[in-house]
């Protein structure tokens, strides 16, 4: 598997900004264990990711969300959702489902 392929591959299963464990990672990406080490040390230089400590099998690492590191303040976090409301409710050409998802995300 190439570089950027593999931290894409990270990135992406991190987009839920959930706790995952390297080992989890590892074996969804069929590449080692040191593999995933080695790249998430290189992603934590341009990206918030959080690494909890707890050995081979617990801890983890996790994607910080960007609206909880003050990336949005409030206010437009709540014209963001009211824009997305908007395109919801009057059915404008977009995906309603993922407009609801993105929606309670946000509210939360």
């Amino acid at each position: 598997m190439r570089t950027r392929s593999i931290q894409v591959g990270i990135l992406a299963i991190m987009l839920d900004c959930k706790l995952h464990t390297i080992k989890e990672i590892a074996s969804k990406l069929e590449v080692s264990y040191s593999t995933v080490q080695r790249y998430i040390k290189e992603l934590a230089i341009d990206f918030p990711i959080q690494v909890s400590l707890g050995g081979r099998n617990s801890g983890g690492v996790r994607l910080k969300s960007v609206i909880n590191n003050n990336f949005v303040d409030k206010n437009e976090l709540d014209t963001i959702i009211k824009s997305l409301t908007f395109f919801k409710n009057y059915g404008i050409d977009v995906q309603q489902d993922k407009i609801q998802k993105l929606i309670e995300k946000l509210s939360i």
